[in-house]
């Protein structure tokens, strides 16, 4: 019954819930609320801190989890910080947990991005994970990010 709360003073009629962003970490006979690790979070009047899933972060006494917004992810439970995707890669949506190449044909020079650029017609990305694409040489063409020699 009283799970969750802590008695700040000795002898006090009532136990009072740990705010949002802090936990007892104990059953019962706690005195104080201690606050969440960052990686962690709790929503108020909890025991424990919850750790937070891979896709999200958050900070020290965090009541909730942040998502990592499109073009950042991490991979690991508990982390304090999203990170952004390589130039070549991208993340397309909330709370990735892995940046994606960009495949062949599209191409991604900034990091932190949603997207991959399709190659514009005179240009050409024939492997995965380009930051640019090249010029077609003489005698050959793009269409539709498809290169073809002629």
């Amino acid at each position: 019954m009283y799970n969750r709360r802590y008695a700040p003073t000795a002898m006090k009629d009532e136990c009072v819930f740990c705010s949002s962003g802090a936990a007892t970490n104990m059953s019962i006979g706690a005195t104080q609320c201690t606050d969440c690790n960052p990686g962690s979070y709790s929503e108020g009047g909890a025991k424990q801190c919850t750790i937070c899933p891979p896709g999200t972060s958050s900070q020290a006494h965090s009541s909730k989890c942040k998502d990592c917004r499109p073009g950042w992810s991490t991979p690991s439970s508990g982390s304090t910080t999203c990170v952004a995707c390589a130039a070549g890669s991208h993340a397309p949506t909330l709370r990735s947990t892995s940046c994606e190449t960009c495949p062949i044909g599209r191409a991604q020079a900034a990091a932190g991005q949603q997207d991959c650029v399709p190659c514009s017609a005179g240009r050409f990305a024939s492997a995965s994970s380009q930051e640019t694409c090249t010029n077609c040489a003489s005698g050959g063409q793009n269409q539709d990010a498809t290169f073809f020699l002629k």
